[in-house]
């Protein structure tokens, strides 16, 4: 254990001594970065060919890209043209000093690139589709060019970490462990993954080391606040935290901010609550969290890292979000967030209205055999739909006109969706703490990446009851959108009025008192 301590300690000041190094490639939090930002110069190209690519392929969208951007809802998937010559060429959409890309080919090639100044990549169709689906590494994809070693270590980096199963997260997931005790186990595990990225760099060049060893312990610091959320830093860690600069704009370098700016929005509801006498769901609605907040943040951090943990600063009931994002915008002087999060305010505005506009029509009282073709009666109260209706406004409209006098608790998921399977046994318990109350439990699983005996089989074997429709991809697509959902799985409450609960709780948090507070208003 001494040994192992003394290993922790050595590396992590090597990491520390890497991020120190590093400073010529601004970090998003450094004043440097928005100038490099907005400079569409110094966006970086990534160049390509694909052999033996047979003329029955499409080459229009073979090619699929989404660099990674520090906020979500700024990061889209791409595609780029082949040309008759097999090449291609990728101009990223971002400046950013040093960028990780999603890449794939099809469903041939799925790997990570990272990209500083220039990547070229070749690919053989051919071989990688007589080996099936391929990811991360292979012997027919070759990189070159100034980013070669960053993009060959970082794909045998999550390789490695595959195959091995060494990760952070299966610790973050332990239930039971104190925080001293997850952060003794992500310390250990810190080691052992950078002892494996020593192997991976040995012969590399020194740029290569810097930036990967950054890239590893920004990922571990991340971390140190989702352990923390519910209870203050110690001092030493928050220090170490506020110590490093990340290097690549990432998946990681994201969680980094966004993580720490959930932490500290944490404290200061904690804060208010104890203040004001309130509870968590009444502060975090509450303006005098938001403005708390952005005074806490300006009054301790520069500009660039506060206005950078500004950018994170949202909700998920799209008009507490739009509060807290104009509150943001306006204390926000560092151009590229400003710019970034005014752009995000104004697609939200667009987003809501549009909400509003489909909820504001007459609704006609319709019968439950409209929703589509009936798929039986589970005898636990299980009503089962084929959904057919062709738009996510009409399967709104459908649902509310057979359903018009009562609300409508809405899950909308998908069968290899985990997190939304793990609700569904907490279902039951929902419909009976629900009782006579006048609510419909409505079920809308998207036929995407699934089909009817999937979807009959998590029904019936977690006895799920309520009203159940298997909708086509496109329908359940654009209903999902209309409702502002970020993903699988959405809740959601719509009242008899129109009237639209996006923060509900999931079914494994519902009980009898909550759900007579949200069919109250509050």
């Amino acid at each position: 254990m001494r040994f192992l301590y003394l290993l922790v300690c050595i590396l992590l000041y090597v990491g520390n001594s890497f991020a120190q190094t590093s400073t010529t490639m601004p970090s998003p939090h450094h004043p440097e970065f928005n100038d490099y930002y907005l400079n569409p110069e110094n966006r970086a190209t990534i160049t390509g060919k694909v052999l033996n690519l047979p003329d029955s392929v499409d080459r229009e969208k073979l090619i699929g890209y989404a660099a990674v951007a520090l906020h979500q809802d700024d990061q889209k998937e791409l595609s780029t043209v082949i040309n008759p010559d097999g090449t291609f060429t990728i101009e990223l959409p971002f400046s950013v000093p040093v960028q990780e890309v999603w890449f794939w080919l099809g469903e041939k090639f799925y790997t990570a690139l990272i990209v500083k100044s220039g990547l070229h990549i070749e690919m053989d169709y051919a071989a990688l589709a007589a080996s099936g689906s391929n990811y991360w590494t292979h012997p027919s994809v070759t990189f070159s060019g100034p980013d070669e070693v960053l993009t060959d270590v970082r794909g045998k980096q999550i390789a490695t970490s595959k195959e091995t199963g060494l990760e952070f997260i299966p610790i973050m997931m332990e239930r039971g462990l104190s925080s001293k005790q997850k952060i003794t186990k992500l310390d250990s595990v810190l080691a052992l993954l950078q002892a494996s990225d020593e192997d991976l760099l040995q012969g590399r060049n020194e740029q290569a080391s810097i930036i990967i060893h950054n890239e590893r312990l920004t990922e571990y610091l991340s971390l140190l606040n989702v352990v923390y959320w519910n209870e203050p830093m110690p001092e030493k860690l928050l220090e170490r935290y506020l110590a490093h600069s990340p290097v690549i704009v990432s998946n990681r370098s994201r969680d980094f901010y966004k993580y720490f700016t959930a932490s500290q929005l944490a404290a200061t509801k904690r804060t208010v609550m104890d203040q004001l006498q309130i509870t968590h769901l009444e502060a975090t609605a509450n303006p005098v969290t938001t403005n708390r907040f952005l005074e806490k943040v300006d009054s301790t951090y520069s500009p660039a890292r506060a206005d950078l943990m500004k950018l994170y600063l949202e909700h998920d009931d799209p008009l507490i979000n739009m509060t807290m994002m104009e509150a943001a915008v306006a204390s926000m002087t560092v151009p590229w967030c400003k710019a970034s999060s005014s752009a995000r305010l104004e697609i939200q505005r667009q987003e809501v209205n549009q909400l509003n506009e489909s909820l504001a029509g007459k609704i006609e009282s319709i019968s439950p055999k409209e929703l589509g073709e009936s798929l039986g009666y589970l005898d636990f109260g299980a009503k089962l739909y084929g959904a057919n209706a062709t738009s996510g406004q009409a399967l709104l409209d459908q649902l509310r006109g057979v359903f018009h006098d009562k609300a409508i608790y809405l899950d909308l998921w998908a069968v290899w969706c985990g997190p939304c399977i793990q609700e569904l046994p907490f279902s039951k318990k929902a419909h009976e703490a629900a009782g006579a109350l006048p609510i419909e439990f409505v079920y809308l699983c998207t036929e995407s990446g699934g089909n009817e005996e999937q979807w009959q089989n998590l029904i019936a074997g977690h006895q799920v009851p309520g009203t159940h429709l298997f909708v086509p991809e496109a329908p359940h697509n654009e209903l999902l959108k209309l409702l502002l959902g970020r993903g699988y799985p959405t809740y959601v409450l719509i009242k008899p009025d129109g009237t639209v609960v996006h923060d509900v709780p999931r079914p494994s948090e519902l009980d009898r008192e909550k759900l007579e507070r949200l069919l109250g208003g509050e």
